[in-house]
């Protein structure tokens, strides 16, 4: 379960300046409450991401990059990275509702020396939900701080489920430019843990390391910018960038005592709004 772009959740901005910026009708990660409007509002993105191949890789990949986001009649839907929200809180400084997923694999190929001779990771879909509150701001200008956690559960056997809390702040905020400030945290139980960052006797066996049996708690903390700006009534540009380290356990590994203990996540679109 990763917290990058293209897997589970990254938190990208979803800004529109159509229809008098519409109070900049999906922020990031939803920054304002929506209206219940029986107009369809949205806003689709296209572009390219940079990432780390796997959980504790050194090496980077380029690949692309798609979000959007829909509001009708109180309901949005936003698709970030490959997590897939349905906000049911309506015209509220709540949010809450059901989440699809995807989680990322790992590749044989991807990884180097003894490393590539533990198992191959599938991607596998995730169910899940996720709730927050809006404090502070307006539609008008920055001080929108939104609080927020989701759970998501992999639909395989023995993955286990991860947990996601996070805090956004909104620093700027005009007709163009939207400018987000977040941090967040991922915790995943021991199943996660092992999926991701363990290694088992079979494995160790294989490759000639050492078994590595991780227990649940925090993998991972971030903090991140993530940026629109609106070129004209329809058209703009979404831009993210994130560092990223892993800790307790997950930085004990030894897959990421051979790779990297921090990361970073850079992505750029642009966007369409309607």
């Amino acid at each position: 379960m990763k917290y990058v772009p293209g897997a589970a959740a990254i938190w990208l901005a979803v800004s529109s300046s159509a229809h008098a910026q519409t109070a900049n009708v999906a922020t990031i990660a939803a920054d304002a409450p929506i209206a219940t409007s029986d107009r369809i509002h949205g806003i689709v993105a296209l572009g390219g991401a940079f990432t780390p191949k796997y959980d504790g890789a050194s090496s980077y990949q380029a690949g692309p990059f798609a979000m959007f986001g829909l509001q009708y009649r109180g309901v949005e839907l936003k698709l970030l990275g490959t997590s897939l929200l349905v906000n049911l809180g309506g015209d509220t400084k709540f949010e809450f509702g059901p989440s699809l997923g995807y989680s990322d694999g790992r590749r044989r190929k991807d990884m180097d020396g003894q490393f590539r001779l533990l198992d191959r990771i599938t991607g596998a879909a995730e169910l899940g939900g996720y709730a927050g509150y809006h404090l502070g701001g307006n539609d008008k200008g920055p001080g929108d701080i939104f609080i927020s956690i989701q759970a998501s559960k992999t639909m395989k056997s023995g993955r286990g489920f991860a947990v996601q809390p996070s805090i956004r702040y909104t620093a700027i905020r005009s007709k163009k430019l939207l400018v987000n400030l977040s941090i967040g945290a991922t915790i995943n139980d021991a199943k996660a843990m092992q999926t991701r960052f363990g290694i088992t006797p079979t494995e160790a066996q294989r490759s000639g390391l050492v078994a590595y049996k991780p227990k649940g708690g925090i993998a991972e903390a971030s903090t991140g910018i993530t940026t629109s700006y609106q070129l004209s009534r329809h058209w703009g540009l979404i831009g993210l960038v994130r560092g990223s380290t892993y800790l307790s356990d997950a930085a004990d590994s030894p897959i990421v005592k051979d790779g990297s203990k921090t990361f970073g996540i850079a992505a750029l679109g642009v966007s369409y709004s309607f």
